[in-house]
């Protein structure tokens, strides 16, 4: 009898320890939740009980947008859309992060904080308050295009945050470190790269560039900074494979940084998303993932893999450069729901059968509406529920 105790206790231990591990390797369900899913603790209980009905593990929570803050921060404001029209922006009330990791506990669900790392704004209007957002105050912090001027933000996209000044490291640091003192299961960044896209939304605020000339507004890292950097580092006539080279270090530096604090928590994963074709990711946009995994800078890639004609492609590429070790341990694969349910089941088993460590889907309000379940979420629990039970 008192053997039988003794082997009940050690198996409960060893799954205790074994569940805070980040070399376990049981799958990973993950979904994506943006900041704009929610706007009250009734909103984020909803959230959070759903993603567990529905079978997720996981829930990337996203709590930075683009220079300011769904949780209580000493280096950003606020978010303003927690407020009503006559707030004062001070204080909203309520901790969205906070609740989260609360109520998360209740339905054993793990809460990756989510941040957008370099993004600073959105709009083609000023932060409504200069309380501290880094756009109303710190211009000269943000990216530099190659004729010498200020990224601008859109009314779809953003301008971005300077990675290599050592200002907007240390600011970005100070932002990842104070999310520790959430009881947090994991840190998420995305958009930790240069915006080699940002000409697909350039065009509403330089209308009347040409082709040729619009691209100069999209080639980043001619700013003071850089390239300083740059002419200490290759010399004064560098070249484009020099800045190719030059983006991914900066970029590589900042993972570094920012998850340096993370690195000896064994219960908590530092993941990123990435772009799906690991060549172009690091050829456009400064993103060498499977570098961050093996040099420990980070537990997980999520590959957002939303192209559905070159969704076995970029798979097939991605596995092979990580090779099987990898895959199986660091690997989440990231699926676009706004497809067909047809699509959705195709890749759901091709990423089965890669052996990969999960899945992740973007994202909760294309499987939920108003927190109701639609047929493609319907469509992915009963995906999840055959792969637990096999």
């Amino acid at each position: 009898m008192l053997f039988l105790i003794s082997v009940i206790v050690s198996i409960l231990i060893l799954l205790l320890f074994t569940k805070n591990d980040k070399n376990f390797t049981s799958k990973t369900y993950a979904i994506w939740v943006p900041r704009f899913e929610y706007a009250s603790v009734e909103d984020v209980y909803k959230i959070i009980k759903n993603c567990a009905d529905l079978g997720f593990t996981d829930i990337l929570f996203q709590v930075r947008g683009n220079g300011t803050v769904y949780y209580e921060s000493n280096y950003e404001p606020w978010a303003y859309e927690l407020f009503s029209n006559n707030n004062n922006y001070e204080n909203p009330g309520w901790d969205p992060l906070e609740v989260a990791v609360d109520f998360s506990k209740i339905y054993n669900l793990k809460i990756h904080a989510y941040i957008n790392v370099l993004p600073g704004w959105k709009g083609l209007k000023n932060p409504p308050l200069s309380n501290g957002n880094l756009w109303s105050t710190r211009k000269d912090l943000f990216m530099v295009d190659s004729i010498g001027k200020t990224m601008l933000p859109t009314s779809g996209w953003y301008t971005f945050l300077n990675p290599s000044h050592p200002e907007v490291i240390r600011h970005l640091s100070n932002l990842s470190n104070e999310l520790l003192k959430y009881d947090i299961d994991g840190l998420h960044l995305d958009y930790i790269r240069y915006p080699y896209d940002y000409y697909l939304s350039a065009k509403e605020i330089y209308p009347h560039l040409s082709n040729s000339e619009l691209k100069k507004r999209f080639n980043f890292s001619f700013d003071k900074v850089s390239i300083s950097q740059m002419n200490k580092k290759y010399g004064k006539n560098w070249s484009d494979e020099n800045m190719i080279n030059y983006r991914s270090d900066t970029i590589t530096h900042l993972v570094k940084c920012m998850s340096n604090s993370y690195s000896t928590m064994s219960n908590i994963i530092v993941s990123a998303s990435v772009i799906a074709n690991p060549f172009e990711s690091k050829l456009f946009a400064g993103q060498d993932s499977v570098l961050w995994v093996k040099e420990s800078l980070i537990d997980w890639i999520i590959q957002m893999n939303y192209n559905t004609l070159k969704f076995n492609d970029n798979l097939n590429k991605m596995t092979n450069k990580l090779g099987k070790k990898l895959t199986k341990n660091n690997l989440i694969i990231g699926i676009y729901c706004d497809q067909s349910k047809n699509d959705l089941k195709k890749q759901f088993n091709k990423i089965k059968n890669s052996n990969c460590r999960g899945y992740a889907f973007f994202s909760y309000g294309l499987l939920f509406e108003q927190h109701k379940i639609n047929s493609k979420g319907k469509t992915i629990k009963s995906l999840i529920s055959k792969n637990v039970t096999q």
